[in-house]
């Protein structure tokens, strides 16, 4: 495991460490779904909009998917859902987890589940970043989206009480799903998270209608060509960051190519974003 300054890039952003990882074609993390539950309302999500269902991981099996990650020599985890803040003991996973030797790459939450003390326990933690999914800042882009307007609201709040705790705002990254409604809001939203909130980066997850969202009738949110351009490059432009613009999605090879992740009810698929395919 790599300590070196340069692997202490923001998120999922490719380091040294992932790039070496990818050439011995071995996975640099385990992504961990250890709950399907969430209650931000999305419309286009994968995940449960409500807090009735959905799985719950057991804390045991967490806790030895660890172990199996350190014995296949991955680097670290990455805590996905759902919401896995939302786990009676996210926070024991991650001090599990840094306790073995691996990073805890990052958590993403939905900002709804910020309270004061989970707030004030993700400074105690040991963890690289939190990535804080607000798709719109406009409310009435973000009701085209969401099934509960109110949402908004109270996630704006939770981002707000994370900081207020004294987590680093340079350490969160700001997650925009980039449907063709967001996007008529993008530059709205991306001064929020670098201006406003101080987000050390702000990450896009494009929506395409595929896997579950093919069965849902939700071709109108996928975005334009033009639509991705204009965010990409008003997101380069707004960090001071022309080499935004010589990567896809994400910085896709060393990330999609560097992970497994293990569901909420145990089944493995390549991608979070893939969860169809098992």
């Amino acid at each position: 495991m790599s300590n070196s300054q340069d692997d202490k890039a923001v998120g999922l952003w490719a380091t040294p460490t992932m790039i070496e990882y990818e050439a011995r074609y071995a996975p640099h993390h385990l992504t961990i779904e250890t709950t399907g539950r969430c209650v931000g309302a999305c419309v286009y999500c994968y995940s449960s909009s409500t807090g009735n269902s959905g799985q719950v991981m057991a804390a045991e099996k967490v806790f030895e998917l660890i172990d199996e990650g350190v014995e296949i020599g991955v680097n670290g985890i990455v805590w996905h859902g759902g919401d896995p803040i939302t786990h009676p003991r996210w926070d024991d996973f991650m001090v599990y987890a840094a306790d073995r030797g691996l990073v805890n790459v990052c958590i993403l939450v939905n900002p709804m589940s910020f309270t004061r003390s989970r707030s004030k326990r993700l400074t105690e933690v040991p963890i690289e970043s939190v990535i804080v999914h607000i798709d719109a800042i406009d409310q009435a882009v973000y009701d085209q989206v969401h099934s509960s307007p109110r949402t908004l609201q109270q996630k704006l709040q939770g981002h707000r009480t994370l900081l207020e705790a004294g987590f680093p705002s340079e350490k969160t990254i700001g997650c925009i799903t980039l449907t063709r409604q967001t996007a008529g809001c993008v530059e709205q939203t991306i001064d929020y998270f670098i201006d406003e909130m101080k987000a050390g980066f702000v990450e896009f997850v494009i929506f395409k209608t595929v896997g579950f969202a093919a069965n849902r009738g939700l071709d109108h949110l996928e975005p334009t060509l033009e639509d991705v351009r204009r965010a990409y490059e008003y997101r380069a432009s707004k960090m001071n960051a022309p080499d935004l613009l010589r990567i896809g999605c994400s910085d896709g090879r060393h990330l999609c190519r560097g992970y497994i992740l293990i569901k909420d009810d145990g089944a493995v698929t390549p991608c979070c974003l893939l969860q169809d395919v098992v």
